[in-house]
């Protein structure tokens, strides 16, 4: 286990060093057009944020997704070897849960890029803000600023708390439709055993 979260922790910091080597090479030799017209805080939430979420998907989700598929070819071969229409049955919930997180996948996505842009507001309001603290005094404008942050913390705790909400719900749904999937199998095959087409084990 130790070595196994070793080499983990190296794959995970390698690929999130090459991510942001990569990004910052492109904004060094990239179109400056496209570049400098960026906030600063879009650019500090890319890689204080974003990049560590696509490493994340990239190390655990596709060590994860592997998993699961061969986990899932070893059930499908045991269960259809056991019971193909119990295995069938259970295949449709798991096709019903996946239709379920597929029509997430649209608002999800729409929802986390309003929470990215509400943290990147407020990572360019603090760099701009922190950076022109004598002007801010000179003006006496303390109060306004002030406020300005307060909006700003409120917009992004509306957007994170939807996005919270939002992502249950997508976890949620297809959760039930397994558990209904399940509690069908359960009444199944508690019929097909009364009627002795299946053993208890199976």
């Amino acid at each position: 286990a130790v070595t196994a979260q070793r080499v983990h922790a190296r794959l995970s910091a390698d690929v999130l060093a090459a991510l942001r080597a990569a990004l910052f090479a492109r904004c060094l030799c990239g179109p400056l057009a496209a570049i400098e017209p960026m906030r600063h805080g879009d650019l500090l939430t890319r890689f204080g944020s974003d990049l560590p979420r696509i490493q994340t998907l990239l190390v655990d989700g596709l060590l994860g997704a592997l998993q699961s598929l061969l986990f899932l070819a070893v059930a499908a071969v045991i269960t259809f070897t056991l019971s193909p229409l119990l295995a069938l049955w259970s295949f449709v919930g798991v096709a019903l849960a996946l239709a379920a997180t597929a029509a997430f996948r649209r608002p999800v996505e729409a929802r986390s890029g309003r929470v990215r842009e509400a943290v990147a507001t407020l990572s360019h309001f603090l760099v701009e803000r922190l950076a022109a603290l004598r002007a801010i005094r000179l003006h006496r404008t303390e109060a306004a600023e002030a406020q300005r942050l307060a909006d700003a913390n409120a917009g992004l705790t509306r957007e994170v708390v939807g996005l919270q909400v939002l992502d249950a719900a997508s976890t949620g749904i297809p959760g039930l439709m397994l558990t209904l999937a399940l509690a069908w199998i359960y009444l199944l095959g508690g019929r097909l055993l009364e009627a002795g087409s299946i053993s208890l084990g199976t």
